[in-house]
């Protein structure tokens, strides 16, 4: 029987590990499939979510910085020997992120699956020029995640998470299209389900005559968040009931446009939340304006929940929406977001026949699928 280690780092609950932490649970009960946890001396306490739901191995690796993305430098070197001696037993490494992929030197005896998520690095990389007035960390930050990418050659496969990902795997790093193999993530529909929208609101604390527009995830640049509070601003002249919640932590960019333009009475930030779910079923809509994604999977999770969405037409987006979200034609214009969000603020049947085309659409995703094809993917290795 073919033995296999799927192997992970980073926290359970956000980023990479919601990729993860779901085929972890999907894995536990495959005999010759074994997740492997790296673990870093600031997340011990995310080992106790591991270890009680699941079965897994735990390494340890000590941390020389607290920024997570120069660690994944330094994670080769301190890792690297006793990550090649314990992989013995093993036919298949899979590295569960790109992050990792500078591993897969190490594995000379092994195939090697690496599973990408997204190529934006090449994207800024390529379209921007390095600025050196930026700190020195920034800098190599981004000359690491470059570097990562490029490992990506080393892999025997490589999983793509979307079509759009698979393209730029192609275009960028001229990596075989039979190397590639493209394989959707899931969604949890024990969690991300259609609940009461003012039982929801309660339970939050959430006003219950507001319509609350959501917004879910990081926001860098390519989330393109400041469009969204530019097209917020024209909607608060005009409807006094609008209100945008956003989980995440805040950038300095949509600090300084909501402090200069006012908008402070319209805007609530969460900064984490563990009841994420609710929050989709107590929204009137949730907005993505993003210009990027690798997949987006919190576009799914809104839709799952019956939430209506809004978003745009760009990279792996339509590939999980479908025609169940309305797409903005051009994702830099405020007024496109308006016109969307007017349209479903003046029509409640829109808004929920939209918010049931999106239930019926993410139907398409689950992670036992997306476990089941990996499988797949293993057993033809072997």
């Amino acid at each position: 029987m073919v033995q296999v280690a799927f192997i992970a780092e980073g926290y359970p609950d956000t980023g990479f590990g919601n990729y993860w932490f779901p085929l972890f649970k999907q894995f536990q009960k495959e005999k010759g499939i074994v997740p492997v946890y790296i673990q870093h001396a600031d997340e011990i306490n995310e080992i106790s979510k591991i270890n009680k739901p699941l079965s897994a191995q735990v390494w340890n690796s000590r941390k020389p910085s607290r920024d997570r993305k120069i660690n994944r430098f330094f994670l080769q070197m301190m890792c690297g020997y006793p990550v090649k001696s314990m992989m013995k037993p093993f036919d298949i490494i899979h590295l569960s992120t790109c992050s990792m992929s500078f591993l897969a030197p190490s594995f000379k005896n092994q195939k090697v699956i690496i599973t990408c998520h997204d190529l934006f690095t090449f994207h800024q990389v390529l379209h921007k020029r390095y600025d050196f007035n930026l700190e020195f960390k920034d800098n190599i930050k981004r000359i690491l995640n470059f570097q990562s990418v490029k490992s990506l050659k080393k892999a025997d496969i490589i999983i793509a998470i979307s079509e759009n990902t698979k393209k730029d795997i192609i275009n960028f790093l001229d990596i075989p299209e039979e190397k590639i193999k493209v394989v959707y993530n899931g969604i949890d529909r024990t969690l991300f389900k259609p609940r009461d929208k003012n039982i929801s609101r309660q339970k939050l604390g959430l006003p219950p005559e507001k319509f609350i527009l959501l917004n879910v995830g990081t926001e860098n640049e390519r989330k393109n968040m400041v469009t969204l509070l530019k097209a917020l601003k024209i909607i608060s002249k005009k409807n006094r009931d609008v209100f945008l919640i956003r989980i995440g932590r805040q950038s300095e960019a949509s600090r300084k446009y909501i402090r200069e333009n006012k908008l402070d009475h319209c805007v609530h930030y969460f900064p984490y939340v563990e009841d994420i779910h609710l929050f989709y079923n107590a929204a009137d809509i949730s907005v993505f304006p993003s210009i990027y994604e690798g997949f987006g999977l919190v576009i799914l999770e809104a839709m799952a929940s019956g939430c209506p969405v809004i978003t745009t037409n760009e990279s792996a987006i339509p590939e999980v929406t479908g025609e169940a979200a309305i797409k903005v034609a051009d994702p830099f214009e405020p007024d496109d977001f308006y016109q969307a969000i007017k349209t479903l603020y003046d029509s409640s049947s829109m808004g929920k026949a939209m918010g049931l085309k999106g239930i019926e659409r993410s139907g398409l995703f689950s992670w036992e699928k997306c476990a089941q094809e990996i499988k797949t993917i293993y057993y033809s290795m072997s």
